[in-house]
């Protein structure tokens, strides 16, 4: 982490960035994006150790992830302050959206643009899923294990077993893998 954010730098970051937001976990590659690769406020291994964190405790993860970013950078204030920012442009929005819906639901124009909107929609959950992957998924083995979930999920396997079972999968494809290589290079 660098000097001090500044409070005002963080809320107009997350505001910027909740304004472009359409909601969802894919929003944390875009975070990610804001705060690891264009402001530099933490390293990939700190977002990532703040990811994990956040997706422990329940509720939306991407306004959590915000708030997260700035209990790191700014404190407690920085935390209230990156959640609210983050939060704002989607109540407002949310608020204007559902006062034009219920006036003129009924019109067929109407109806065209939520139809392009949901397309829309989807082509962002989709881009956001391939950068958040990239920095993840670094070799074949790796590839295999998300494809086996995701086809496991689609076939509304249960989530608990998709878990164990990618679990014990990995633990004979990483076999061979040591972890405690990197954190001994790390603490010498």
């Amino acid at each position: 982490m660098q000097e001090k954010v500044k409070l005002t730098t963080l809320f107009f970051s997350f505001f910027k960035l909740g304004f472009t937001a359409y909601g969802g976990p894919a929003m944390v590659a875009y975070i990610r994006n804001l705060a690891v690769e264009k402001k530099k406020w933490l390293d990939n291994e700190a977002f990532q150790e703040s990811l994990a964190i956040v997706q422990t405790i329940p509720g939306a993860t991407a306004i959590q992830v915000a708030g997260f970013i700035g209990l790191i950078t700014r404190g407690i204030l920085g935390g209230i302050i990156s959640f609210i920012a983050f939060g704002l442009p989607a109540f407002f929005l949310m608020l204007l959206l559902s006062y034009i819906y219920v006036s003129i639901h009924n019109l067929p124009e109407i109806k065209t643009i939520f139809s392009f909107l949901q397309v829309v929609v989807i082509s962002i959950v989709i881009n956001a899923l391939i950068s958040f992957a990239k920095p993840l998924i670094k070799s074949k083995a790796e590839t295999f294990l998300a494809f086996f979930s995701f086809t496991l999920y689609l076939l509304k396997v249960n989530p608990f077993f998709i878990i164990i079972s990618c679990f014990l999968l990995s633990q004979i494809v990483f076999k061979d893998i040591s972890t405690s290589k990197s954190y001994v290079s790390k603490k010498n």
